[in-house]
């Protein structure tokens, strides 16, 4: 029975497109390219703001960046400070621990003084701290703070200074499962914003889940606060001294455990769902000469959806909440020049600080709008290719095929695949025999990005927002990033292992695919983990990669479920709040849990 239920897996939901066990191999020729390649980004035309690259190079799971002395200096989660021109500024790799939400944290400098933050030790012995050290002498540092983490997520960690010139901090609540109670204790520097006195750290706002991006408004020295969220509401503060602004007793306005919500709880000024967005990264008051219109409001995004709002007071005394642009990147930061003016810190590979200007009134948009524009349509000089084990898509077929520039072949780096410059990888989604939806994952010279067509009888159509076709979910360019990320190699299916033998010995003698010396996955309840769970499960809660060493019957960080086993059980069996995966399935995947129940070993 167990058997027949891993190869269904392998089976159902596949993909339909030319296997290479149809075609000759020996004979197979690759087509030529008939013009399936990255296209231009498109414009939003709704947009008030544009970004513009404003550094030379390019960083690594970038996290914050700081203006110091004339130039950028950027920080990468890995543990580097780079300047703008991508070289090395500060190397801290050694001592910092990073994966998931860990990493180096912060950076700030005063005069001949710098300060980081960073999580140091093992899982099982995780800290987060703060230290200082002279200008160019990092092996001479100080060790100004030390906390203990429960667990492995929300660590916070952000440095800045307050208008007085103090060194402060923001910590989240600890992580781990549920909603713990560490915030609201001023006295627990979890869930705290904390002050550097010279000789203390003291509390000057308190109840954070995870501050993640805040800042003081260069101009009248208010602190600004976004809290990501937990199951449903996004949020944004302005923050008084000695605050407590309510997490876990609310999430965002809602009161969701009822004996601790209290009335001196202070109140966001803005909250969003999680259909606008999944993780807020806070902003800055925008005070730069170079974009005069929004002089005074306040900027920040969603990691996830790319989204870019203003925040500000309208003619009548009210708050208003705009949405300036569709940006489609990863919103790891925003950052602001000697000047004032804001730029977005992009989390990738290969990302970039982009200064935040004004839209110009009339851009050039080439992109294609029509899938029969992309120059994909034509598959005659498309790669078909599919792979061993596909995502689980609520049960619908796809159809694979690769546009790749003439000449070129896919990269291997490490243990992903990688298009190459230019290349495209296409995406056929059909449900009952139909298409519903075409996604494009394109690589130019900015990085990757993602796109979706919506069919629409012969043509299919760009949707730059989450739609649906009938019980089809399309998921919006953020959505698709939020998989497709630096961590996860950004091309899923590009996965080694997904090739089997057969698309080995076709693609390889074309120039396709580099040689491989990864065996070909094994249709299996991990392997099904790998495809579906590991995109996002790599260390910071668990590791869910194939190659991962799971105790199944360890405790569950993030959730009530004694064991790591039944949690993750529930969590696929849920659709709603909490479900696994969380993007773009709506129905529960009833096979594969009966593959995990029969396969995973059982608990005392």
């Amino acid at each position: 029975m167990l058997l027949s239920l891993l190869t269904m897996l392998a089976c159902r939901g596949s993909d339909t497109g030319v296997s290479p066990t149809e075609t000759d191999t020996e004979a197979w020729v690759r087509p030529d390219n008939r013009g399936c390649l990255a296209p231009s980004r498109p414009v939003d035309p709704d947009a008030t703001i544009a970004l513009e690259a404003a550094t030379e190079g390019t960083f690594t799971q970038a996290v914050g960046a700081i203006w110091h002395d004339g130039d950028w200096l950027v920080v990468e989660k890995e543990g580097f400070v780079r300047r703008g021109d991508g070289s090395v500024w500060v190397d801290l790799t050694a001592h910092v621990f990073s994966g998931g939400e860990r990493g180096l944290l912060g950076l700030a400098i005063d005069g001949d003084t710098v300060y980081v933050s960073y999580t140091a030790g093992t899982d099982e012995a995780l800290q987060s701290v703060v230290e200082s050290f002279p200008m160019g002498q990092p092996d001479t540092r100080t060790r100004l703070l030390t906390v203990d983490q429960p667990a492995k997520n929300h660590n916070g960690g952000r440095l800045a200074f307050d208008a007085q010139g103090n060194l402060v901090l923001g910590l989240g609540d600890g992580g781990g499962g549920g909603s713990p109670t560490h915030a609201l204790d001023p006295e627990d520097p979890l869930g705290n914003m904390l002050r550097y006195t010279g000789q203390d750290w003291e509390p000057i706002a308190w109840g954070l889940r995870n501050p993640w991006g805040w800042s003081f408004d260069r101009e009248t020295g208010e602190l600004w606060v976004a809290d990501v969220g937990w199951q449903s509401w996004e949020e944004v503060n302005k923050v008084p001294l000695d605050a407590n602004l309510g997490w876990p007793a609310y999430e965002g306005t809602e009161c969701i455990k009822p004996e601790l919500c209290t009335p001196e709880m202070v109140q966001p000024l803005v909250v969003y769902d999680h259909d606008a967005g999944k993780s807020v990264t806070g902003g800055y008051v925008s005070r730069g000469p170079e974009l005069p219109a929004l002089e005074g409001v306040y900027l920040y995004g969603d990691f996830v959806t790319g989204r870019i709002w203003g925040l500000d007071v309208d003619v009548d005394g009210q708050w208003r909440n705009r949405l300036l642009l569709e940006s489609g990147m990863a919103l790891s930061s925003f950052a602001e020049d000697g000047e004032g003016n804001v730029h977005v810190v992009e989390y990738g590979n290969a990302g970039r600080l982009h200064q935040v200007v004004s839209a110009a009134p009339a851009q050039e948009d080439d992109f294609p709008y029509a899938f029969s524009e992309t120059g994909c349509a034509d598959e005659g000089g498309l790669i078909p290719y599919d792979v061993i084990l596909p995502l689980w898509s609520d049960g619908a077929d796809k159809d694979r095929w690769l546009g790749l520039p003439d000449g070129s072949s896919l990269e291997l780096d490490g243990e992903q695949l990688h298009l190459p410059v230019g290349g495209v990888a296409v995406k056929h989604f059909l449900v009952g025999g139909e298409r519903v939806e075409t996604r494009l994952l394109a690589r130019d010279e900015d990085g990757y990005a993602a796109y979706s067509y919506v069919w629409e009888g012969d043509d299919a159509r760009f949707s730059r927002a989450s739609s649906r076709v009938g019980e089809h979910y399309v998921p919006s360019q953020g959505e698709c990033m939020q998989c497709h990320t630096a961590d996860a190699g950004f091309t899923l299916s590009l996965d080694p292992r997904q090739f089997d033998d057969a698309h080995r010995q076709r693609l390889q003698p074309a120039d396709v695919l580099p040689v491989l010396d990864v065996e070909p996955f094994q249709s299996d309840a991990r392997a099904y983990l790998h495809v579906n769970c590991s995109s996002c499960h790599q260390d910071s809660d668990l590791d869910l990669r194939v190659s991962a060493d799971i105790d199944w019957c360890a405790p569950a960080q993030f959730s009530d479920h004694e064991t790591l086993r039944d949690a993750l059980l529930e969590r696929m069996g849920t659709r709603g709040a909490g479900q696994m995966p969380p993007l773009a399935t709506d129905v529960v995947d009833g096979d594969a849990i009966a593959v995990l129940e029969g396969s995973l070993p059982d608990c005392p």
